[in-house]
């Protein structure tokens, strides 16, 4: 094996930098999920799509992503946005349990654009960081953010609206608020 091989990442080594970037989604498609929320495929595609954006950006930018945005700024910011989607599920329910058949139907797009921009912030930093270690697999740390993105918000909705919002019933939106509020706040840990 010569060392051209060794500086090469493996694609075991890009998938797990696309789902380290993306454990969030899956949180987030499982707290719609458990208040019954339906996560349609338009707007996953709009959420990783924005996400896609982002890690682009971060990977072709990565030597000025620190001036423009710093890693607290954009913590900061993505955790602002998951509790305030978190808040107003809370507050829209008044903090008592509710039928998920009470439940507003699927996420529209406008959701969407909010849940990628805020999701988008570590796909921003995580492909930054990959694309700086790794310059020979820029594109493929950024298709591997984007598809684990969809995969792991498609799974986490899926299965917590299957087997989640059943069990919790009327408890599912104020875990689902309780959820993000906790996900939101976990942008914030070192």
């Amino acid at each position: 094996m010569d060392a051209t091989n060794l500086l090469q990442p493996s694609w075991l080594l890009v998938n797990l930098v696309g789902i380290a970037s993306n454990l969030d989604n899956t949180g987030v498609g499982v707290a719609y999920g458990a208040a019954g929320v339906r996560f349609p495929h338009r707007v996953n595609l709009v959420v990783n799509a924005i996400g896609l954006g982002a890690a682009a950006l971060g990977a072709y930018a990565a030597d000025r992503v620190e001036q423009l945005v710093s890693p607290s700024t954009a913590q900061f910011v993505a955790c602002a946005i998951l509790c305030a989607v978190g808040t107003w599920m809370l507050l829209s329910r008044g903090f008592r349990p509710v039928s998920t058949s009470q439940v507003a139907g699927p996420l529209k797009l406008q959701d969407g654009i909010l849940l990628g921009l805020a999701l988008s912030f570590t796909n921003l930093a995580s492909s930054a960081g990959a694309a700086l270690a790794n310059h020979g697999a820029t594109w493929r740390i950024i298709f591997s953010i984007a598809v684990w993105g969809y995969l792991l918000i498609w799974a986490g909705n899926r299965l917590s609206r299957r087997v989640l919002a059943r069990w919790l019933g009327e408890w599912g939106v104020i875990v689902a608020g309780t959820l993000l509020i906790g996900i939101g706040l976990k942008q914030l840990a070192p």
